[in-house]
């Protein structure tokens, strides 16, 4: 097929047109086979997509000192968020994990391909904050100091209440956990995450184990959630006893549901390879995202050739 000459010649590509394609395939999730559709249909520039597949590889590791960057910051601060997610590989359809480290304004992915602490234990060994996780039992081997995100509980509680309508008792535990955590919201919708407002709430939780956790329980339900409860809290109520430090894990979760926005299109065909290039990019786009800044521009400024 013959170009008009209109038609810039593959050769002419910079940096620039780079930056827009990556912006479109990290944070549009738009693939490098459509983006030269694009390309080809509303500026007359034929680009092969392979061109963007070689290049992106260039890129990544152009790019990779900042992601290692990223992860240095998150590692310097004083509360992490962590959480993780399932991807399907192309090789033999094997499973994947990503997991999502941020902070406020931090980001930073990585693949495993099993869903096993040692890694964790391994890059936190000398970490001395507190990380912000779920119920997922590989965390509670970790000798870190953790706060137990509490909307994957009052998920969990609800979700055994909606089963179950008819438990009095342990209705009357959802109801009593769900007006002390109101309490303590409210507390922190008027002051903040400040110990000096929300340790009054020491007695509430307090109160609330003697009624609830120390009692015998009839119900199999409200005994099996007694049980839980006792293990993690502890975990439960850190942020009582810190400045700053949430009671959910939003942070990390925002980051996960990002890349589950890419999963949709890409799940059990995407390579380990490509998944961790992919991985090193959107850590820096959410990062750029988490601080109100353009991917695209950060990308043409770091990249520093035009075409």
């Amino acid at each position: 097929m013959k170009y008009n000459d209109s038609v810039l010649r593959q050769s002419r590509f910079g940096d620039n047109l780079m930056a827009w394609s990556v912006n479109l395939y990290v944070n549009y999730h738009i693939s490098f086979a459509m983006i030269s559709r694009l390309l080809k249909e509303q500026f007359g520039i034929w680009a092969n997509p392979t061109h963007f597949n070689d290049r992106n590889y260039e890129w990544w590791r152009k790019f990779k000192p900042e992601v290692d960057h990223c992860w240095q910051i998150i590692l310097k601060s004083p509360v992490i968020h962590i959480d993780e997610t399932t991807v399907r590989l192309a090789k033999g359809g094997d499973r994947g994990y990503v997991w999502a480290f941020a902070t406020p304004q931090t980001v930073f992915y990585h693949l495993t391909l099993n869903r096993e602490p040692g890694f964790l234990q391994e890059w936190l060994k000398d970490y001395n904050g507190i990380i912000v996780t779920d119920f997922y039992p590989g965390y509670e081997t970790l000798k870190v100091s953790q706060q137990k995100c509490l909307i994957h509980l009052i998920r969990d509680l609800n979700d055994d209440l909606f089963k179950n309508p008819f438990d009095e008792e342990y209705k009357k535990m959802v109801k009593s956990f769900g007006q002390l955590l109101k309490k303590i919201v409210a507390t922190i919708d008027r002051h903040g995450l400040k110990k000096h407002f929300l340790k009054k709430h020491i007695k509430d939780i307090t109160r609330f184990y003697k009624d609830f956790l120390e009692a015998k329980n009839k119900s199999d339900l409200s005994a099996k959630y007694a049980k839980r409860l006792k293990k993690h809290w502890d975990s439960l109520w850190i942020f009582l006893l810190h400045d700053g430090l949430p009671w959910n894990n939003n942070n990390a979760e925002a980051a996960i549901k990002a890349f589950a926005q890419h999963r949709r299109g890409v799940n059990g065909q995407v390579s380990e390879r490509g998944l961790k290039e992919y991985l090193g990019m959107l850590s820096i786009a959410q990062t750029c995202r988490y601080r109100n800044i353009s991917f695209l521009d950060y990308l043409r400024r770091k990249a520093g050739r035009t075409f």
